[in-house]
This record gives C-alpha cells, structure tokens and sequence, in this order.
C-alpha cells in the first residue's frame, strides 16, 4: 500500500470552474480535511453561493459536507492573491496542501492578457506554499506545453521529459508554459510539488455533464450547425472529468508522487476523423472536407453566422501563432499528433480502482445524450438503419 500524505486544510484554487468544482468533490470524499477555496465574490456568504452553485451545477453538492467548505475571497491576479499580509500570514500558517487548479483558460487570449492570472497567481501560490511552512504544491497543467511542432521529432512525449521548447505556444500554452517554469524552480529549490497535464477534459463518464463551452464541443457543435467537418489529424484524446478528478486526488495523496509530473491521455483514444464517422452513423448529415478547404470556407462563413458554436473561435482560426506561419488549427491538429506516456499515472493507480473509460460507443452516446438533452446539439435524423428497423 502506497504511503499516503495526511492532511488537515487543503488550499484549492479554481474550485468554481468544470474541473475545479470535481476536484473540490474529490477532496471531500477522499479526505477528511476542511477545504480552503479561493472565490471572487464581495463577501463571504456570495463566495461560498458560487462555490455551491459549481457542485450543483454538475450534482455534486452534498448537503452533510458544508462545514468542510471555506471560501476565502480574493483573486489570482493581484499580489497576495488579493489578502491583506495579515490574511495571507494566517492562510499559510493554517495550511497544509496546495491544489493550484485555478487560472484563465481562454484559447484566444494573447499571452500579455493571461500573464497575471496564469504566471503571477502561480508565483503567488508558491510564496503562500513557502510562507510559514513548507507545503506541497500540485499544479494543474496541460499536455498543451508540448507542442507537435516543437516536440515532432519523438513518437512519445514522457512525463520527464525535459519541458525546454517553446516553438509553437500560442497565449495559453505560453502561459502554462512559463507557470510550470516557476514550479520546476520550486522544486529545484526544494519544494515538493507534483505536475499533472491532462489532454481534453471531457464529461462525466455516467452522466455526460460537462462544461459546454469548450472548443472541443463547439467544433462538434460547429461542424453539425454547417454540415461540414475538416479533415485533421487530430487524436479525441478524451479524459473524463470523474475519473480524472479521481485519478488526481489519489495520486497526489501519495508520498512518492512528490517531483514527479503526469499525464492524463487516454489509452483507447480515438481520431477526430473516426469521431466524424460515427457521428454520421449516428445520424448526423456531415460532410468532410480536406482541412485547408474548410478552415477557408468556416473563416469566410462564421462572421455572417454569429449563432455557430464556433462563432467565437474566428480568431482561433484565422490568427497566426506569434512567429509562425499557422493557425493554432494548422499546428495542432493538421500535424503529426503528439502521444503522451502516462506511466507515473498508471504506476499511482496500479492499487485502485480507478480507470479511465475508453473513448468508444457507450461514452460518445453518453456524451452526445447529455447535449442533445441539454439543448447544446440538435437531435440527429434517424440513421437508415434506425429506419429499416422501425
């Protein structure tokens, strides 16, 4: 049995977002600590309304479990996090683990727009980690700090590989980039710290709730609202959030996961090509066109069709990475997939029962009932062998 850390007051940031809101339910159930959660909101009583609303939002929200929720208000962007020096000094005096999930994800954003809550929040978390004691720090990351362009010349990226590349980052991956810099310093410097990196975080496996927002689900989304799809090389590399939340807070509940980074793909991935096909038979009329062609046409027909899923994503498709010559699209999903060792992920689950669901008929009917049940997607037309059996 691996040695597991005990702990009395957990510090949890991005508790409110999709992830966050599982990993605050994770740490209710796996441990009998009382969770600290950083909250914007003008007081407490707001704070601890939006840290309820996430777990019901995804009925999570266990009634008995309340008192075990602290919202302490403030904000990953500013100095201190947003405490006054006395707050903070008492915050890392009570402390005894960090979960740093919080930041901005948007695809869209430059660098400059995201530095303060993805760099300096980071740079934040670490002075409270440092403060009054020594408390270990697991960071939140994403398979997107390796980039297919930089890292193209490896079958496998491993989860100790060297993170030294930096060509074709886009803002976010730059910023997760340069936050997982500052981490990699902490440990150098010798605090004890875990890196995890998952690649699409997707619903839950058994009921399909997600955030829906996402640009994986708007470009399904998209792609049925134009009756079109591009042709990409792109892997559906999908982590559902129940188990990756799961997976999370077990490992980091080891002792011997300490310096060690790890990732969270998908052994039974499918292709964004072999997606497009069941959804057809699915029923959905989609017709796939080579990527070059499609990326034209959408950034053509997207500005007169502001009700597309992708109509917020024009710029995703039509911008230039800095110093390349391709779109995000272009450089993600038209090259060379990258595939991601998870070996120190299956080595800390090696004694649970915690595995990860494939992507296979039962998940994506799980997954396209919930949006279609919710709205998100329209119902497909009946598949011609629906039609024969009826």
């Amino acid at each position: 049995m691996k040695s597991r850390q005990k702990t009395a007051n957990i510090f949890l940031t991005g508790a409110t977002g999709f992830l966050g809101a599982f990993l605050l339910y994770e740490l209710l159930e796996q441990t009998p600590a009382t969770i600290y959660c950083l909250v914007r909101a003008e007081d407490e009583k707001a704070g601890f309304q939006r840290l309820e609303n996430a777990l019901k939002q995804y009925s999570l929200w266990d009634e008995r479990k309340r008192n075990r929720i602290v919202p302490v208000l403030g904000n990953l962007s500013v100095p201190l996090l947003g405490l006054s020096p006395t707050q903070f000094d008492n915050l890392a005096k009570t402390l005894d683990v960090v979960y740093h999930n919080g930041g901005s994800v948007n695809f869209l954003y430059p660098y400059s727009v995201l530095k303060a809550a993805n760099v300096q929040g980071t740079h934040e978390v670490l002075r409270l980690a440092c403060q009054a004691k020594v408390k270990p720090v697991h960071f939140i990351s994403t398979v997107g700090v390796f980039s297919p362009i930089a890292y193209g010349d490896r079958d496998v990226v491993r989860e100790g590989d060297a993170l030294d590349r930096t060509e074709g980052l886009y803002g976010y991956t730059q910023s997760k980039w340069v936050a997982e810099k500052l981490i990699e310093t902490a440990r150098d410097r010798g605090l004890p710290v875990t890196i995890h990196r998952p690649f699409w975080i997707e619903g839950h496996s058994q009921t399909g709730v997600c955030n829906k927002s996402d640009f994986l689900r708007s470009a399904i989304a998209g792609c049925v609202q134009f009756g079109t799809a591009p042709d990409w090389q792109m892997r559906v590399d999908i982590v559902p959030v129940d188990f990756l939340s799961r997976a999370i807070v077990r490992i980091c509940r080891q002792k011997s996961s300490f310096d060690k980074a790890f990732h969270y793909s998908n052994p039974r991935a499918i292709s964004w090509n072999q997606l497009i096909r069941w959804m057809q038979e699915f029923g959905y009329s989609i017709e796939q066109q080579p990527a070059q062609h499609w990326i034209a046409q959408t950034i053509d027909r997207l500005p007169q069709s502001p009700d597309n899923a992708l109509y917020p994503f024009l710029p995703f498709f039509s911008e230039r990475i800095p110093g390349q010559s391709m779109s995000v699209p272009e450089t993600y999903f038209q090259t060379k997939p990258l595939k991601f060792d998870c070996q120190n992920t299956w080595d800390g689950l090696a004694e649970t029962d915690i595995i990860c669901p494939p992507v296979d008929d039962k998940l994506l009917k799980t997954y396209f009932s919930y949006l279609i049940e919710t709205g998100f997607l329209p119902a497909p037309v009946e598949s011609e062998a629906e039609l024969a059996a009826s």
